[in-house]
Parts: structure tokens; C-alpha cells; sequence
């Protein structure tokens, strides 16, 4: 039996979120909302995600020894998310501005990058071999063929959150068994297409299971040869910080307990 569920890999951060009525103009005072610090980075929010609907989940991922890092460590702490994969503190630890709309239910995000990037020596192939899936974030790309390698030898399965489409990434993100990408990712990939023809695309370009997220309109995946659509359940929307990562995490964590993505995508 597996240690884990679910690996997340990737970025860790500290989210500050500010709320406004509407997004302001450049060049203008708008008065603030409700202000919320919060555990941020796309593999935390997906692992956080996962143990809370009662997975066994771990993150593998660089935090600083830093009152962010400890915020960090913290709260998933707090939902039960195992850290002992992670290497020892190093660097300082990265806080994201998200500035949440109330009229639109949208956010905008200035994010301090990673200074600390993963190493390969981090990701130990017995790390990658205790869980059933691996999710890998994009600060987790530039290992993907070692990590995908050990995957291969251990029978894990690795799901990749692909935000940009930078150039060589089929040696990269096209390695991997589940690819889902995000918009900008198909745009940068395939410029010109619209998100059904670039997913195609996709399909023909990448090793393994195509879908990727459209924000309000839910998610397209390639299965049986065909794009299948999968609208987004309808809910009065407050804050869509995290959305991506909460989905990602709940779809690597129906895929370990053994879903076919047919079903795990609705799911998530």
C-alpha cells in the first residue's frame, strides 16, 4: 500500500488577499474590503484541497525558514498535509497580493516569485514512489524527465498543472500521463485556435490525457477522440483565488482512488 494519495509538487506561498468592490482603475483610491492572509502557491492550495476531502496527501516543495514559511507550513499542517517530503528550509518564502472583485467574482494577483527553485536532488525517486499520483505545478516543469522517469519505474501516476506553454515544453509537460493545461497555455501553445481545435493540438503533441480549464465555463477534455465538455456547477462566486489549484487537487485525488477521468473531472 502506498504511503499517499496524492504527492503535490511545486510552489508554496502566503497569499494576501484583498477584497474590492470592483477592480479600480489605474490611477485612482478605491476604499478596501475584507482583507484575509491565507496558505498560497498552486501544489499547496491543491494539496490542502485533497486531504480536506480526506485524502492522504503530501507536498514536496522549497519554503524559507521565515514567518511566511512557517505561516505556510502551518496551515496545511492545519488540514492535514504531511511536509515530511520536503527538503530543509532554504531561501525565504515568496507572499502573493490577490485583489478579489466582489462585482465580477474575479481576482488579479501580483506574486513575488520563487527565489528558492526545486532541485533535482529534492525529489528523491522514493519520494515520487510512496504515492499513487504525483501533481506537479508549473515550478515543478524543469524536473518533469526525471521525475516522469521515476514515476514510469514506480507505477505512479503524474498529473501536471500547466500554466504557460514555454518553448521545448513537449520534453517537459508533454511527458507527463494527465496533462491539464490552463487557457494561457493553449493560446501560447497553439496561437489563433480556438480552445477545442488547440486541444486537439494538444492531443497529438502530448503522451498522455489531454483537458484543460476555461475559469467560469468549467473544463474540455479529449476522450474517445472527441472534446467532451464539462460545464462548471453554478455557484455565487466571491473569490475565484485558488479555483484552478482546488480543482487540480481534487481531480489528482479521484484519479488515485481510482477514477477514469470521464468521471474524475465532474467530480472535481
Amino acid at each position: 500500500m502506498r504511503r499517499f494519495d496524492v504527492l503535490c509538487i511545486g510552489r508554496a506561498c502566503v497569499d494576501e488577499i484583498l477584497e474590492v468592490d470592483a477592480y479600480p482603475a489605474e490611477d485612482t483610491k478605491v476604499p478596501l474590503g475584507d482583507r484575509l492572509v491565507e496558505g498560497g502557491g498552486q501544489a499547496s492550495t491543491a494539496a490542502c484541497l485533497a486531504a480536506h476531502l480526506g485524502g492522504r496527501v503530501a507536498f514536496l516543495g522549497v519554503l524559507g525558514d521565515d514567518e511566511p514559511g512557517r505561516f505556510a507550513r502551518e496551515r496545511m499542517a492545519a488540514f492535514g498535509v504531511d511536509l515530511s517530503p520536503c527538503p530543509p528550509p532554504r531561501g525565504t518564502t515568496p507572499v502573493a497580493y490577490c485583489v478579489a472583485s466582489r462585482a465580477a467574482g474575479t481576482r488579479t494577483i501580483l506574486y513575488e516569485p520563487s527565489p528558492e527553485r526545486l532541485r533535482p536532488d529534492d525529489v528523491p525517486p522514493e519520494a515520487i514512489a510512496s504515492a499513487r499520483v504525483v501533481l506537479a505545478d508549473p515550478q515543478a516543469e524543469p524536473l518533469l524527465p526525471t521525475l516522469v522517469a521515476a514515476a514510469r519505474a514506480a507505477g505512479t501516476l503524474v498529473v501536471a498543472d500547466a500554466e504557460h506553454a514555454r518553448p521545448g515544453w513537449e520534453q517537459t509537460w508533454g511527458l507527463v500521463d494527465v496533462l491539464a493545461a490552463g487557457a494561457s497555455f493553449l493560446a501560447e501553445a497553439y496561437p489563433g485556435l480556438s480552445p477545442a481545435e488547440a486541444l486537439e493540438r494538444l492531443s497529438r503533441s502530448a503522451r498522455g490525457a489531454c483537458l484543460a480549464t476555461q475559469g467560469a465555463r468549467g473544463a474540455i477534455a479529449w476522450l474517445g477522440g472527441r472534446v467532451r465538455r464539462f460545464p462548471a456547477p453554478a455557484v455565487a462566486v466571491r473569490d475565484s483565488t485558488g479555483a484552478g489549484d482546488a480543482f487540480h487537487g481534487a481531480l489528482a485525488l479521484a484519479l488515485a482512488k481510482g477514477a477514469d477521468l470521464e468521471r474524475a473531472i465532474p467530480w472535481a
